[in-house]
């Protein structure tokens, strides 16, 4: 083992322990140095964390309230050594995407929501069990290997990192009072959670530093956000905001709230995905009935008249219009380009639709003139012999 400035290395094939057998350097943190390694014994991967002479007792402290929790978020902690004089904290190896490389993808509001409250559930458990996190990072989180839609954190109680929580207080800042946010606390550990929102809303892997506070780093999003999630973060992140969320209990409430309210926004389609056209749109009329009147005598037969919630199998062929199983409160009309109208079920009874067309002859109805042919072809032998003259007899 060596030294180069404030990191360790360690040579490939070290072993610590007689035990844990060093791989390679994954990462640089501002209190440790990340090598991927391997338990000889158990034969699996481990991640070896070289904590620096400055972090040691911060560490060293932490171990015991890291094993306090026991919640799937966070990464595990399998054993802690030492190794020449240095405290190496062997930890779970994750291989799931950093939060700089799935940051950068285009989550979606509802992804974005789901990792917030999933952030926000492992920190209320801790909080629950006395812990205070202090070091909620974009270098701590991980996105889940087996739910995409989770975060894995790192470790518990580490020393802050004074120049990522220096950026964090100007972030959307509405106070010139200076904040000391190297104090942890149950409040900073919620305010960290706003702004990893607010970097995977505008895909940033760390904050800008051309912050301006409140309202303009809105605009380095570059992004229209829906109102009631930023409501949400900005009531997290604004010291004066008269409705401040402080707990992460209420924070996953609101978040919940949000993810309601935006799925209800959501399009609802009203024609059964196996038959809905690639492309439609929904518009309601007042009075549709002269506009549907109109459609209905130009429509062709493969454009049916679908009624809300029905069934894609017609029970009923009028005109030139296909009618479904009937919704007593609503119906829905296709048009040829593609708009789909609601109307009400009293407005049908207002169409006056093309008459039925000459229906094709069925079997049944060939079988039968044939029976009546030759029963009168026999009626006229029969009767042509039993009185004389009329058969010609």
């Amino acid at each position: 083992m060596r030294r180069k400035g404030d990191f360790t290395l360690i040579e490939a094939q070290e072993r610590i322990e007689n035990r844990y057998s060093v791989v390679k350097c994954i990462a640089h943190g501002h209190g440790s140095d990340v090598y991927s390694g391997k338990d000889e014994i158990l034969n699996r991967p481990v991640a070896l964390k070289f904590v620096r002479e400055a972090s040691h007792d911060a560490y060293q402290s932490s171990l015991g309230a890291a094993a306090r929790i026991a919640h799937p978020a966070f990464i595990g902690n399998f054993d802690a050594v030492e190794y020449n004089g240095q405290l190496v904290v062997v930890q779970e190896f994750i291989e799931s995407p950093t939060f700089a490389e799935f940051v950068q993808n285009d989550l979606s509001f509802h992804e974005i929501i789901t990792m917030g409250r999933s952030l926000s559930l492992a920190i209320a458990h801790a909080h629950r069990h006395g812990v205070i996190h202090g070091d909620i990072t974009p270098s701590s989180l991980f996105r889940g290997q087996w739910n995409r839609s989770t975060l894995r954190i790192n470790n518990v109680q580490l020393p802050p990192d004074p120049e990522y929580f220096t950026a964090v207080s100007h972030l959307l800042a509405d106070s010139e009072q200076p904040q000391n946010n190297m104090i942890r606390s149950a409040t900073e550990d919620i305010r960290a959670i706003g702004a990893i929102l607010w970097l995977m809303l505008g895909k940033m892997p760390t904050l800008p530093d051309s912050l301006q506070g409140y309202p303009h780093d809105w605009e380095l999003l570059r992004r229209e956000v829906p109102i009631p999630l930023r409501n949400v973060i900005e009531r997290v992140l604004l010291q004066q905001h008269p409705q401040k969320i402080l707990s992460a209990e209420e924070l996953i409430h609101e978040l919940g709230v949000v993810q309601k309210i935006l799925d209800e926004k959501r399009p609802i389609p009203i024609i059964p995905p196996w038959d809905k056209p690639a492309a439609s749109s929904i518009q309601t009329l007042e009075n549709p009935s002269e506009k549907i009147a109109k459609q209905a005598i130009s429509r062709p037969i493969s454009t049916p008249l679908r009624l809300k919630n029905s069934h894609p199998a017609p029970i009923a062929l009028v005109g030139a219009v296909t009618i479904d199983a009937v919704d007593v409160e609503s119906e829905t009309i296709s048009d040829p380009n593609h708009n789909d109208v609601q109307l009400d079920a009293g407005d049908l009874a207002e169409i006056s639709v093309l008459p039925p067309a000459k229906a094709e002859r069925q079997p049944f109805d060939i079988i039968l003139w044939i029976a009546i042919a030759i029963g009168l072809f026999l009626f006229w032998l029969i009767v042509g012999y039993a009185i004389p003259g009329i058969g010609g007899h």
